[in-house]
């Protein structure tokens, strides 16, 4: 079951939102009071067996009317997921026998048949909240066997894989009583705690003399330690011990954490700390490792964590959400995963609307992102750990596009969450920018297009030119820009694409003697964004178009492309392995 949608009216500051969920990970950035939480809430309401307070959650407006909230979620389901309904529903209506005569039976069909298609792919659920705090279930199916089953279903799957950890609140705390370890089955931090350390079914006997468990409870440090440092790459060179044991009066369980220079209790911990072991805990409660198609809604992950650590986090998230659904609100530049622009959805609050996402805030040069994390531009500079400067806007672009392209066709571990790809603004301006860099003793690499002499004399001055320098007709004799490497089919398509766009939009017109658009068709020759120039001037007068939205074409275009061809890609391969190897992105 995957959640892809939902439709949100009338809950707290949302008056009507319409809210795409990614299949891995969707990440809600916004101001405080923009609606993030709420949005989080109405999620959570998927699970029809999640409580309601309409009093708290209701809309009220200006004048103090109240309005009630309904949410439409729209769930997809997988093949098995419906041949499991399929089962259901048929279940309740099983084949008979009946006397076939001389003492014979046989077997007579059931009184309602159904077939893999009677289960739809996509269901409609609408649940909508009354004033006498009635609830309304609504779908778009039409038999009710089918119907009633697909209900059951979904509150099956969502009150067990709906993982919602608020930052807030679950801690796990450094004294444990035996009570609570005994009789409280609801507090998952403790179930996985004793599921990791190897305690689980042992809760009545862990505070008895049983051999069985007083053994268990020995080794339970050394898996609790390795289980949690494997995750938490902060604190793997830490040689941190995380220490579990009974208190001298049998009562409790005293969590402690023990370094090379210190013993402490587990509440001296940082908060960053005692946030990621809380929710590592948490999520190991609900499985071993291996849980799929769960849906993990989080309000401000590791809101308390060092810059490094939300990038562990997030490292973390990414594994996560290969087989699962990762929800997640930030104020963090650092939870951001740059590679996936699609993920990212801004909340702001309009006058007159209320809340409303603004779903491509990664357009404008991130502005809309910028704002809403509070952000100016020139912050940027300071979240990078390693940097690489290139001449423009598109460069940027460009690299970032082909750098998510190659790790996911090629299943590539890299690290880029402080990577920063910094525009100068002109080749005049990269020497200049690289000395910035290097002054703040950060590893910088810098790519030079073929054409600018001069400044890149300038920049060999203050780099090393065979470590940190990259010319582009290095990688290709011919080439003279960043576009020269790039697999041309894919640049053509990208350039008249955005053509045809502003010609619709009325942005440009034909010369005198242009009848209808014409098609850029690239050349076998060098320095492409030139040919480009050129066949614009041609036909509509204009002395240039937009790089930077060409660029945004070939990116939208390389992310549908699922297929592709070694060797038209061979330059840009190329390129990408400069990177990755001389800012050392790979992870061991």
């Amino acid at each position: 079951m995957r959640l892809t949608r939902a439709n949100i009216k009338d809950l707290r500051s949302i008056r009507q939102l319409d809210v795409t969920i990614e299949d891995d990970i969707t990440t809600f950035v916004g101001a405080n009071e923009h609606g993030k939480s709420n949005i989080l809430l109405a999620l959570r309401l998927l699970s029809p067996a999640e409580k309601f307070d309409l009093k708290e959650y209701a809309r009220i407006d200006n004048g103090g009317g109240q309005h009630n909230p309904s949410i439409k979620f729209t769930i997809s389901l997988d093949s098995d997921d419906r041949k499991e309904l399929l089962e259901k529903v048929q279940s309740k209506y099983p084949s008979g026998t009946q006397e076939i005569g001389d003492g014979t039976t046989g077997e007579t069909p059931p009184k309602k048949s159904f077939k893999l298609k009677d289960i739809p792919e996509t269901v409609d659920y609408t649940r909508s909240f009354k004033e006498d705090d009635t609830e309304q279930h609504v779908f778009n199916i039409t038999d009710e066997d089918v119907k009633q089953a697909v209900y059951d279903f979904i509150k099956i799957e969502a009150e067990n894989k709906i993982i919602f950890f608020d930052d807030f609140q679950d801690r796990l705390e450094s004294i444990i009583p035996k009570e609570s370890i005994i009789n409280d089955e609801d507090d998952l931090i403790i179930k996985g705690l004793l599921k990791v350390a190897g305690l689980a079914g042992m809760e009545d006997k862990i505070f008895t003399d049983d051999r069985q468990a007083g053994v268990q409870l020995e080794k339970a440090p050394h898996k609790l330690t390795k289980a949690v440092t494997q995750a938490w790459f902060q604190g793997s060179t830490d040689e941190i011990q995380i220490m579990i044991r009974k208190d001298n009066l049998g009562a409790n369980l005293m969590v402690n954490i023990e370094d090379k220079n210190t013993y402490v209790n587990f509440g001296a911990r940082s908060r960053g700390f005692k946030w990621f072991l809380s929710f590592y805990l948490k999520y190991r409660a609900h499985h071993d490792g291996d849980l799929s198609d769960a849906i993990f809604l989080m309000d401000e992950p590791g809101l308390f964590l060092h810059p490094k650590g939300q990038k562990d986090l997030l490292s973390f998230l990414e594994k996560l959400g290969r087989k699962n659904q990762i929800i997640y609100s930030t104020h963090s530049p650092f939870m951001i995963n740059r590679l996936h622009a699609r993920r990212v959805r801004v909340v702001e609050k309009a006058p007159q609307k209320g809340t409303v996402i603004n779903s491509k805030g990664f357009t404008a040069n991130w502005r809309h992102l910028r704002t809403a994390l509070g952000m100016v531009l020139s912050d940027s500079f300071y979240f990078a750990d390693k940097t690489l400067l290139v001449e423009g806007p598109e460069d940027v672009i460009y690299v970032l596009s082909l750098l998510k392209f190659f790790i996911e066709k090629e299943k590539i571990e890299i690290d880029v969450n402080l990577l920063s790809v910094m525009d100068a603004g002109g080749a005049s301006n990269m020497p200049a920018m690289a000395r910035i860099v290097k002054d703040e003793d950060r590893p910088l690499i810098a790519l030079m297009d073929s054409d600018s002499q001069k400044s890149l004399n300038r920049l060999k001055k203050c780099l090393d030119e065979k470590k940190e320098i990259k010319e582009i007709k290095s990688i290709h004799a011919d080439a003279v820009t960043i576009q020269d490497l790039l697999p041309k089919k894919l640049f053509q398509d990208a350039v008249n694409a955005y053509i045809k766009k502003l010609y619709i939009d009325g942005l440009i017109v034909f010369v005198d003697g242009v009848t209808e658009l014409p098609t850029y068709e690239v050349s076998n020759k060098s320095n492409l964004d030139k040919e480009v120039e050129q066949f614009v001037n041609k036909n509509f007068g204009e002395e240039e178009v937009s790089k930077v939205g060409i660029a945004r074409e070939f990116e939208e275009l390389l992310n549908e492309t699922n297929k592709f061809d070694a060797g038209e890609f061979a330059n840009a391969r190329a390129l990408i392995g400069w990177v990755i190897s001389n800012l050392h992105l790979e992870i061991k």
